[in-house]
Protein backbone atom coordinates (compact mmCIF):
# COMPACT_ATOMS: atom_id res chain seq x y z
CA UNK A 1 0.00 0.00 0.00
CA UNK A 2 1.28 3.30 -1.18
CA UNK A 3 2.50 5.10 1.70
CA UNK A 4 0.44 8.66 2.45
CA UNK A 5 2.27 11.90 3.01
CA UNK A 6 2.38 13.09 6.33
CA UNK A 7 1.61 16.65 5.40
CA UNK A 8 -1.12 15.19 3.89
CA UNK A 9 -2.42 13.24 6.94
CA UNK A 10 -1.57 16.76 8.67
CA UNK A 11 -3.88 18.72 6.00
CA UNK A 12 -7.04 15.67 7.05
CA UNK A 13 -6.26 16.21 10.08
CA UNK A 14 -6.69 19.66 10.78
CA UNK A 15 -9.54 19.60 8.12
CA UNK A 16 -11.55 16.78 10.13
CA UNK A 17 -11.25 18.13 13.16
CA UNK A 18 -12.44 21.93 12.07
CA UNK A 19 -15.01 20.45 10.27
CA UNK A 20 -16.31 18.31 13.31
CA UNK A 21 -17.16 21.12 15.19
CA UNK A 22 -18.75 22.67 12.36
CA UNK A 23 -20.42 19.80 11.52
CA UNK A 24 -22.18 19.28 15.26
CA UNK A 25 -22.80 23.37 15.08
CA UNK A 26 -24.90 23.04 11.65
CA UNK A 27 -26.94 19.67 13.36
CA UNK A 28 -27.69 21.44 16.70
CA UNK A 29 -29.20 24.49 14.69
CA UNK A 30 -31.09 22.41 12.28
CA UNK A 31 -32.03 18.56 11.22
CA UNK A 32 -33.67 19.52 7.84
CA UNK A 33 -32.13 22.25 5.16
CA UNK A 34 -33.99 23.02 1.81
CA UNK A 35 -33.86 19.14 -0.22
CA UNK A 36 -32.88 17.21 3.00
CA UNK A 37 -36.78 17.25 3.41
CA UNK A 38 -36.54 14.01 0.38
CA UNK A 39 -32.93 13.11 0.79
CA UNK A 40 -32.53 12.49 4.48
CA UNK A 41 -36.43 10.78 4.23
CA UNK A 42 -35.33 8.21 1.46
CA UNK A 43 -31.82 7.62 3.02
CA UNK A 44 -33.35 6.56 6.19
CA UNK A 45 -35.70 4.35 4.14
CA UNK A 46 -32.96 2.75 2.67
CA UNK A 47 -30.98 2.31 5.62
CA UNK A 48 -34.19 0.61 7.46
CA UNK A 49 -34.21 -1.93 4.38
CA UNK A 50 -37.00 -0.59 2.79
CA UNK A 51 -36.03 -0.51 -0.66
CA UNK A 52 -39.52 -0.41 -2.04
CA UNK A 53 -40.23 3.19 -1.12
CA UNK A 54 -39.16 5.82 -3.17
CA UNK A 55 -39.63 9.59 -3.19
CA UNK A 56 -41.31 10.61 -6.57
CA UNK A 57 -39.61 14.54 -6.09
CA UNK A 58 -36.45 12.91 -5.98
CA UNK A 59 -34.73 13.26 -9.42
CA UNK A 60 -31.67 11.47 -8.93
CA UNK A 61 -30.56 7.62 -8.97
CA UNK A 62 -30.38 6.08 -5.54
CA UNK A 63 -26.32 6.01 -5.48
CA UNK A 64 -26.24 8.05 -2.32
CA UNK A 65 -29.20 6.67 -0.43
CA UNK A 66 -26.87 2.82 -1.38
CA UNK A 67 -24.10 4.19 -0.20
CA UNK A 68 -24.76 5.78 3.46
CA UNK A 69 -26.62 2.18 3.46
CA UNK A 70 -23.90 0.23 3.05
CA UNK A 71 -22.26 2.45 5.58
CA UNK A 72 -24.53 2.61 8.45
CA UNK A 73 -27.19 -0.35 7.82
CA UNK A 74 -24.20 -3.18 9.48
CA UNK A 75 -23.15 -0.71 12.36
CA UNK A 76 -27.11 0.61 13.08
CA UNK A 77 -26.39 4.49 12.96
CA UNK A 78 -29.76 4.88 10.79
CA UNK A 79 -30.09 8.55 11.94
CA UNK A 80 -30.04 12.13 10.62
CA UNK A 81 -26.66 12.61 12.03
CA UNK A 82 -24.90 9.65 10.97
CA UNK A 83 -26.34 10.35 6.87
CA UNK A 84 -24.74 13.77 7.17
CA UNK A 85 -21.95 12.51 8.61
CA UNK A 86 -21.63 9.98 5.41
CA UNK A 87 -20.58 13.85 3.62
CA UNK A 88 -18.25 14.59 5.96
CA UNK A 89 -16.38 11.22 5.56
CA UNK A 90 -16.62 11.68 1.82
CA UNK A 91 -15.07 14.79 1.71
CA UNK A 92 -12.08 13.99 3.38
CA UNK A 93 -11.63 11.08 0.91
CA UNK A 94 -11.63 14.52 -1.62
CA UNK A 95 -8.72 15.74 -0.11
CA UNK A 96 -6.93 12.53 -0.60
CA UNK A 97 -7.81 12.31 -4.70
CA UNK A 98 -7.09 16.39 -5.18
CA UNK A 99 -3.67 15.67 -4.02
CA UNK A 100 -3.30 12.43 -6.30
CA UNK A 101 -4.67 14.47 -8.89
CA UNK A 102 -2.22 17.59 -8.70
CA UNK A 103 0.72 15.14 -8.11
CA UNK A 104 0.11 13.18 -11.35
CA UNK A 105 -1.26 15.86 -13.26
CA UNK A 106 1.95 18.14 -12.61
CA UNK A 107 4.79 17.40 -15.38
CA UNK A 108 8.56 16.82 -13.40
CA UNK A 109 9.74 20.16 -13.59
CA UNK A 110 6.86 21.77 -11.90
CA UNK A 111 6.54 18.89 -9.28
CA UNK A 112 9.69 19.66 -8.18
CA UNK A 113 8.37 23.45 -7.50
CA UNK A 114 6.01 21.78 -5.17
CA UNK A 115 6.94 19.33 -2.42
CA UNK A 116 4.73 17.26 -0.25
CA UNK A 117 4.00 20.37 1.96
CA UNK A 118 3.01 22.46 -1.34
CA UNK A 119 0.72 19.74 -2.60
CA UNK A 120 -1.45 18.83 0.42
CA UNK A 121 -1.60 22.90 0.83
CA UNK A 122 -2.91 22.66 -2.40
CA UNK A 123 -5.46 19.97 -1.84
CA UNK A 124 -6.59 21.63 1.55
CA UNK A 125 -7.03 24.89 -0.25
CA UNK A 126 -9.16 23.53 -2.65
CA UNK A 127 -11.28 21.11 -0.61
CA UNK A 128 -12.47 24.34 1.23
CA UNK A 129 -14.19 25.82 -1.83
CA UNK A 130 -17.37 27.04 -0.29
CA UNK A 131 -19.84 25.74 -2.26
CA UNK A 132 -18.59 22.43 -2.18
CA UNK A 133 -17.55 22.46 1.33
CA UNK A 134 -21.14 23.87 2.48
CA UNK A 135 -22.56 20.46 1.41
CA UNK A 136 -19.80 18.39 3.63
CA UNK A 137 -21.97 19.38 6.62
CA UNK A 138 -25.75 18.29 4.91
CA UNK A 139 -27.28 15.30 3.18
CA UNK A 140 -27.09 15.96 -0.56
CA UNK A 141 -25.85 13.82 -3.68
CA UNK A 142 -23.25 16.68 -4.28
CA UNK A 143 -20.10 15.29 -2.35
CA UNK A 144 -20.33 11.97 -2.55
CA UNK A 145 -20.81 12.72 -6.48
CA UNK A 146 -18.18 14.95 -6.78
CA UNK A 147 -16.00 12.27 -5.14
CA UNK A 148 -16.61 9.62 -7.07
CA UNK A 149 -16.01 11.98 -10.20
CA UNK A 150 -12.54 12.84 -9.27
CA UNK A 151 -11.95 9.08 -8.34
CA UNK A 152 -12.49 8.66 -12.24
CA UNK A 153 -10.28 11.31 -12.83
CA UNK A 154 -7.35 10.50 -10.70
CA UNK A 155 -7.62 6.59 -11.67
CA UNK A 156 -7.58 7.41 -15.50
CA UNK A 157 -4.13 9.06 -15.09
CA UNK A 158 -2.73 6.15 -13.29
CA UNK A 159 -3.70 4.42 -16.49
CA UNK A 160 -6.24 2.40 -14.30
CA UNK A 161 -8.61 2.02 -16.30
CA UNK A 162 -11.21 -0.38 -15.34
CA UNK A 163 -11.12 1.55 -11.69
CA UNK A 164 -11.76 4.39 -13.17
CA UNK A 165 -15.10 3.22 -15.34
CA UNK A 166 -15.92 2.13 -12.27
CA UNK A 167 -15.80 5.14 -10.13
CA UNK A 168 -17.41 6.41 -13.37
CA UNK A 169 -20.40 4.32 -13.26
CA UNK A 170 -20.59 5.37 -9.08
CA UNK A 171 -20.24 9.16 -10.27
CA UNK A 172 -23.38 8.20 -12.61
CA UNK A 173 -24.82 6.60 -9.97
CA UNK A 174 -25.11 9.65 -7.85
CA UNK A 175 -26.01 11.96 -10.58
CA UNK A 176 -26.97 11.41 -13.92
CA UNK A 177 -25.40 14.77 -15.76
CA UNK A 178 -21.56 12.92 -14.55
CA UNK A 179 -21.88 10.86 -17.45
CA UNK A 180 -20.55 13.92 -19.76
CA UNK A 181 -17.73 13.52 -17.36
CA UNK A 182 -17.29 9.84 -17.86
CA UNK A 183 -17.57 10.53 -21.67
CA UNK A 184 -14.72 13.14 -21.64
CA UNK A 185 -12.08 10.68 -20.27
CA UNK A 186 -13.70 8.30 -22.80
CA UNK A 187 -12.75 10.37 -25.22
CA UNK A 188 -9.64 11.78 -23.99
CA UNK A 189 -8.11 8.90 -23.27
CA UNK A 190 -8.73 7.43 -27.00
CA UNK A 191 -7.68 10.64 -28.61
CA UNK A 192 -4.34 10.21 -26.45
CA UNK A 193 -3.94 7.03 -27.57
CA UNK A 194 -4.51 7.33 -31.28
CA UNK A 195 -2.53 10.90 -31.53
CA UNK A 196 0.57 8.84 -29.64
CA UNK A 197 0.32 6.16 -32.59
CA UNK A 198 0.14 8.57 -35.19
CA UNK A 199 3.19 9.80 -37.07
CA UNK A 200 3.82 13.39 -35.26
CA UNK A 201 6.29 16.28 -34.52
CA UNK A 202 7.62 15.45 -30.75
CA UNK A 203 6.93 18.88 -28.43
CA UNK A 204 10.59 19.32 -26.71
CA UNK A 205 8.05 21.08 -23.46
CA UNK A 206 8.09 19.53 -20.37
CA UNK A 207 4.62 18.48 -20.49
CA UNK A 208 2.74 15.34 -20.24
CA UNK A 209 -0.08 15.98 -22.37
CA UNK A 210 1.24 18.30 -25.66
CA UNK A 211 0.12 17.76 -28.94
CA UNK A 212 -1.92 20.02 -31.01
CA UNK A 213 -5.17 20.73 -33.16
CA UNK A 214 -2.36 19.92 -36.32
CA UNK A 215 -1.68 16.83 -34.75
CA UNK A 216 -5.12 16.16 -34.35
CA UNK A 217 -6.16 16.42 -37.99
CA UNK A 218 -2.81 14.50 -39.10
CA UNK A 219 -4.12 11.72 -36.90
CA UNK A 220 -7.49 11.71 -38.49
CA UNK A 221 -5.81 11.62 -41.68
CA UNK A 222 -3.58 8.90 -40.56
CA UNK A 223 -6.78 6.43 -39.48
CA UNK A 224 -8.86 7.06 -42.10
CA UNK A 225 -5.92 6.01 -44.54
CA UNK A 226 -5.60 2.84 -42.25
CA UNK A 227 -9.32 2.49 -42.58
CA UNK A 228 -9.88 2.93 -46.78
CA UNK A 229 -7.08 0.43 -46.66
CA UNK A 230 -8.95 -2.53 -44.39
CA UNK A 231 -6.96 -1.94 -41.58
CA UNK A 232 -9.33 -2.07 -38.38
CA UNK A 233 -6.79 -3.64 -35.98
CA UNK A 234 -5.66 -0.37 -34.48
CA UNK A 235 -9.73 0.21 -33.79
CA UNK A 236 -10.34 -3.30 -32.03
CA UNK A 237 -7.41 -2.42 -30.04
CA UNK A 238 -8.71 0.86 -28.41
CA UNK A 239 -12.13 -0.79 -28.19
CA UNK A 240 -10.80 -3.51 -26.02
CA UNK A 241 -8.38 -0.97 -23.73
CA UNK A 242 -11.42 1.12 -23.19
CA UNK A 243 -14.26 -1.44 -22.98
CA UNK A 244 -15.00 -0.04 -19.63
CA UNK A 245 -15.82 3.31 -20.04
CA UNK A 246 -18.39 1.90 -23.31
CA UNK A 247 -20.15 -0.49 -21.02
CA UNK A 248 -21.02 2.60 -18.76
CA UNK A 249 -22.08 4.63 -21.68
CA UNK A 250 -24.22 2.09 -23.60
CA UNK A 251 -25.67 1.45 -20.18
CA UNK A 252 -26.80 5.26 -19.68
CA UNK A 253 -27.81 5.49 -23.34
CA UNK A 254 -30.40 2.24 -22.70
CA UNK A 255 -31.54 3.99 -19.53
CA UNK A 256 -32.54 7.20 -21.90
CA UNK A 257 -34.14 4.94 -24.34
CA UNK A 258 -36.01 3.23 -21.85
CA UNK A 259 -36.76 6.59 -19.31
CA UNK A 260 -37.28 9.32 -22.32
CA UNK A 261 -35.67 11.52 -19.97
CA UNK A 262 -32.45 11.91 -18.68
CA UNK A 263 -34.59 12.77 -15.03
CA UNK A 264 -36.30 10.31 -12.85
CA UNK A 265 -39.19 11.36 -10.66
CA UNK A 266 -40.21 14.56 -11.18
CA UNK A 267 -39.41 15.73 -14.62
CA UNK A 268 -41.18 19.29 -14.62
CA UNK A 269 -39.10 21.16 -12.77
CA UNK A 270 -35.45 20.04 -14.39
CA UNK A 271 -36.25 19.77 -18.08
CA UNK A 272 -33.35 20.22 -20.31
CA UNK A 273 -33.06 23.42 -22.04
CA UNK A 274 -30.36 25.44 -23.78
CA UNK A 275 -29.14 28.14 -21.26
CA UNK A 276 -26.13 30.31 -23.03
CA UNK A 277 -25.84 32.49 -20.54
CA UNK A 278 -24.68 30.04 -18.13
CA UNK A 279 -21.49 30.10 -19.86
CA UNK A 280 -21.33 33.58 -18.50
CA UNK A 281 -22.42 32.51 -14.94
CA UNK A 282 -19.76 29.79 -14.84
CA UNK A 283 -17.43 32.48 -15.88
CA UNK A 284 -17.92 34.50 -13.41
CA UNK A 285 -17.84 31.63 -10.83
CA UNK A 286 -14.03 30.86 -12.11
CA UNK A 287 -13.48 34.18 -11.88
CA UNK A 288 -14.34 34.66 -8.24
CA UNK A 289 -12.95 31.74 -6.85
CA UNK A 290 -9.91 31.90 -8.80
CA UNK A 291 -9.03 35.74 -6.78
CA UNK A 292 -6.57 34.45 -4.68
CA UNK A 293 -4.38 33.56 -8.02
CA UNK A 294 -6.30 36.50 -9.83
CA UNK A 295 -4.90 38.99 -7.22
CA UNK A 296 -1.63 37.85 -6.85
CA UNK A 297 -0.72 37.67 -10.20
CA UNK A 298 -2.91 40.55 -12.02
CA UNK A 299 -0.43 42.12 -14.03
CA UNK A 300 0.86 39.28 -15.42
CA UNK A 301 -2.83 38.21 -16.33
CA UNK A 302 -3.25 41.19 -17.34
CA UNK A 303 -0.93 40.92 -20.25
CA UNK A 304 -2.08 37.12 -20.96
CA UNK A 305 -4.97 38.32 -21.69
CA UNK A 306 -4.30 41.73 -23.56
CA UNK A 307 -2.78 38.53 -25.87
CA UNK A 308 -5.70 37.27 -26.29
CA UNK A 309 -7.66 40.30 -27.21
CA UNK A 310 -9.27 39.15 -30.06
CA UNK A 311 -10.58 35.72 -28.71
CA UNK A 312 -11.79 37.85 -25.68
CA UNK A 313 -13.74 40.20 -28.43
CA UNK A 314 -15.66 37.59 -29.63
CA UNK A 315 -16.41 36.12 -26.21
CA UNK A 316 -18.02 39.79 -25.22
CA UNK A 317 -20.15 39.54 -28.40
CA UNK A 318 -21.32 35.82 -27.87
CA UNK A 319 -21.79 37.10 -24.06
CA UNK A 320 -23.64 40.16 -25.12
CA UNK A 321 -25.87 38.03 -27.23
CA UNK A 322 -26.29 35.26 -25.15
CA UNK A 323 -27.54 37.67 -22.29
CA UNK A 324 -29.79 39.33 -24.72
CA UNK A 325 -31.69 36.19 -26.13
CA UNK A 326 -31.46 33.70 -24.22
CA UNK A 327 -31.42 34.22 -20.27
CA UNK A 328 -33.51 31.74 -19.07
CA UNK A 329 -35.36 32.40 -15.92
CA UNK A 330 -36.43 29.28 -13.92
CA UNK A 331 -38.98 29.60 -11.70
CA UNK A 332 -37.68 28.61 -8.65
CA UNK A 333 -34.94 31.13 -9.75
CA UNK A 334 -37.98 34.07 -8.69
CA UNK A 335 -39.36 32.15 -5.39
CA UNK A 336 -37.07 30.49 -3.53
CA UNK A 337 -35.36 32.65 -1.27
CA UNK A 338 -33.31 30.41 0.30
CA UNK A 339 -30.55 30.68 -2.21
CA UNK A 340 -28.05 32.87 -2.76
CA UNK A 341 -28.55 32.70 -6.38
CA UNK A 342 -32.21 34.49 -5.31
CA UNK A 343 -30.79 37.60 -4.09
CA UNK A 344 -27.94 37.44 -7.14
CA UNK A 345 -30.61 37.57 -9.51
CA UNK A 346 -33.63 39.47 -8.19
CA UNK A 347 -30.60 42.21 -6.67
CA UNK A 348 -28.54 42.46 -9.44
CA UNK A 349 -28.98 40.25 -12.50
CA UNK A 350 -32.54 41.15 -13.29
CA UNK A 351 -32.16 44.91 -13.06
CA UNK A 352 -32.35 46.34 -16.83
CA UNK A 353 -28.54 47.24 -17.22
CA UNK A 354 -26.79 45.04 -14.76
CA UNK A 355 -26.59 41.86 -17.21
CA UNK A 356 -24.26 43.90 -19.54
CA UNK A 357 -22.14 45.28 -16.79
CA UNK A 358 -21.85 41.77 -16.12
CA UNK A 359 -20.62 40.54 -19.68
CA UNK A 360 -16.67 41.95 -19.00
CA UNK A 361 -17.03 39.84 -15.72
CA UNK A 362 -17.63 36.96 -17.92
CA UNK A 363 -15.24 37.51 -20.45
CA UNK A 364 -12.81 37.84 -17.70
CA UNK A 365 -13.51 34.78 -16.59
CA UNK A 366 -13.49 32.89 -19.68
CA UNK A 367 -10.05 34.62 -20.46
CA UNK A 368 -8.44 32.74 -17.06
CA UNK A 369 -10.41 30.02 -18.14
CA UNK A 370 -8.09 29.49 -21.15
CA UNK A 371 -5.03 30.74 -19.10
CA UNK A 372 -5.92 27.68 -16.78
CA UNK A 373 -6.30 25.43 -19.82
CA UNK A 374 -2.58 26.14 -21.15
CA UNK A 375 -0.57 23.02 -21.03
CA UNK A 376 -2.74 20.79 -21.61
CA UNK A 377 -3.08 19.11 -24.82
CA UNK A 378 -5.60 20.21 -28.00
CA UNK A 379 -7.68 17.39 -27.24
CA UNK A 380 -8.09 18.35 -23.52
CA UNK A 381 -8.93 21.76 -23.82
CA UNK A 382 -11.33 21.26 -26.77
CA UNK A 383 -13.18 18.24 -24.44
CA UNK A 384 -13.15 20.29 -21.09
CA UNK A 385 -14.68 23.47 -23.37
CA UNK A 386 -17.42 21.27 -25.03
CA UNK A 387 -18.29 18.74 -21.53
CA UNK A 388 -18.14 22.20 -19.41
CA UNK A 389 -20.88 23.60 -21.91
CA UNK A 390 -23.12 20.61 -22.12
CA UNK A 391 -22.98 20.47 -18.31
CA UNK A 392 -24.04 23.86 -17.27
CA UNK A 393 -26.03 25.17 -20.88
CA UNK A 394 -28.62 22.68 -20.87
CA UNK A 395 -29.19 23.56 -17.17
CA UNK A 396 -32.40 26.28 -16.92
CA UNK A 397 -31.77 26.90 -13.21
CA UNK A 398 -29.10 28.93 -12.00
CA UNK A 399 -27.70 26.67 -9.14
CA UNK A 400 -23.35 26.97 -8.76
CA UNK A 401 -23.96 23.39 -7.77
CA UNK A 402 -23.38 22.84 -11.61
CA UNK A 403 -20.54 24.43 -11.64
CA UNK A 404 -18.11 22.42 -9.09
CA UNK A 405 -17.26 19.98 -10.89
CA UNK A 406 -16.54 21.80 -14.22
CA UNK A 407 -14.46 23.80 -11.80
CA UNK A 408 -12.36 21.32 -9.90
CA UNK A 409 -11.69 19.79 -12.88
CA UNK A 410 -10.03 23.26 -14.68
CA UNK A 411 -8.22 23.81 -11.40
CA UNK A 412 -6.74 20.58 -10.25
CA UNK A 413 -5.57 20.09 -13.70
CA UNK A 414 -3.56 23.31 -14.44
CA UNK A 415 0.01 21.93 -15.60
CA UNK A 416 1.89 24.47 -13.66
CA UNK A 417 2.10 24.38 -10.26
CA UNK A 418 0.62 27.52 -7.88
CA UNK A 419 2.41 29.74 -6.34
CA UNK A 420 2.83 29.94 -2.42
CA UNK A 421 1.38 33.77 -2.23
CA UNK A 422 -1.46 32.46 -4.56
CA UNK A 423 -2.17 29.50 -2.90
CA UNK A 424 -2.34 31.11 0.64
CA UNK A 425 -4.64 33.73 -1.07
CA UNK A 426 -6.95 31.49 -1.67
CA UNK A 427 -6.80 29.53 1.49
CA UNK A 428 -7.37 32.66 2.89
CA UNK A 429 -10.26 33.97 0.72
CA UNK A 430 -12.02 30.64 1.26
CA UNK A 431 -12.27 30.63 4.51
CA UNK A 432 -13.54 34.32 4.97
CA UNK A 433 -16.18 32.91 2.14
CA UNK A 434 -17.11 30.02 4.62
CA UNK A 435 -16.70 32.08 7.34
CA UNK A 436 -19.38 34.69 6.15
CA UNK A 437 -21.71 31.95 4.33
CA UNK A 438 -22.00 30.01 8.06
CA UNK A 439 -22.20 33.28 10.10
CA UNK A 440 -25.74 34.00 7.19
CA UNK A 441 -26.35 30.01 7.77
CA UNK A 442 -26.31 30.29 11.95
CA UNK A 443 -27.95 34.19 12.50
CA UNK A 444 -30.16 34.61 9.40
CA UNK A 445 -33.53 33.05 9.54
CA UNK A 446 -37.34 33.72 8.26
CA UNK A 447 -40.40 31.34 7.79
CA UNK A 448 -42.32 29.89 4.68
CA UNK A 449 -46.07 29.27 5.58
CA UNK A 450 -45.98 25.38 4.98
CA UNK A 451 -42.78 24.92 7.08
CA UNK A 452 -42.92 25.27 10.68
CA UNK A 453 -39.12 24.53 11.04
CA UNK A 454 -37.35 28.68 10.61
CA UNK A 455 -35.57 28.44 6.66
CA UNK A 456 -32.01 29.43 6.40
CA UNK A 457 -30.12 30.90 3.41
CA UNK A 458 -27.82 28.51 1.61
CA UNK A 459 -25.45 28.46 -1.25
Amino acid sequence: MKKISLWLFGAIGIYFLASLWLFNRVYSTTKLVVDEEFHLRQGLHYCHGNFSVWDPKITTFPGLYILSTLILMPLHLCETYFLRMVSLLVSILNIYWMYEIRKSILPAKELKKSPSWGLALDALSVSLLPPMYFFAFLYYTDIASISATLAMFNYSLKNSHKLAATAGSVAVLMRQTNIVWVGFILGLNVLDKLVAKAPRKKSKKDQKFAYSIHDIFNAVRYYLKKLSSGNIKWFLVIIEQFLPYLVVLVAFLVFLYINGSIVIGDKSAHEATIHLAQIGYFSAFVAFFSSGFVLTQFKEIGQILLKRRYILLLLGIFFLLAVEFNSVVHPYLLADNRHYTFYLWNRILAKPLMKYFAIPVFMFGAGWVLELLEGQSAGFKLGYLVCTAVSVALQSMIEVRYFLIPYLILRLTHTKSFKLSGLAVEFAFNIAVNAATFYIFFTKTFFWSNYTEPQRIMW
